[in-house]
């Protein structure tokens, strides 16, 4: 599978990474990073204008209780959060 996110703003440190760009995605993994990268008919495409493309975030302060009884998985779409103490006693009511 193929995904090619167009004219985004990408910002990596571990890269340093900091413009505007095109990122093509094979396989789950960045396969090229560049200005006007083409690709073959079937290619996902994602406009990204105006938008920021970023490695997985991690929200390092959150109470996943309220996300769990919303029914909601992973809250505003980072990868990683860290539940700082939600209070379980909200699910037994």
């Amino acid at each position: 599978m193929k995904i090619l996110i167009k004219n985004g703003h990408i910002i990596d440190p571990s890269n340093n990474l900091d413009r505007t760009a095109d990122l093509l995605i094979e396989d789950g993994r960045i396969a090229q990073i560049g200005q006007n990268l083409s690709v073959a008919p079937g290619t996902e495409f994602i406009d990204a204008t105006g938008q920021l493309v970023v490695p997985g975030l991690i929200d390092m302060h959150t109470h996943l209780v309220h996300y769990t009884v919303l029914g909601l998985f992973s809250p505003f779409g980072v990868t990683t959060v860290r539940d700082v103490g939600s209070n379980s006693d909200f699910l037994n009511d």
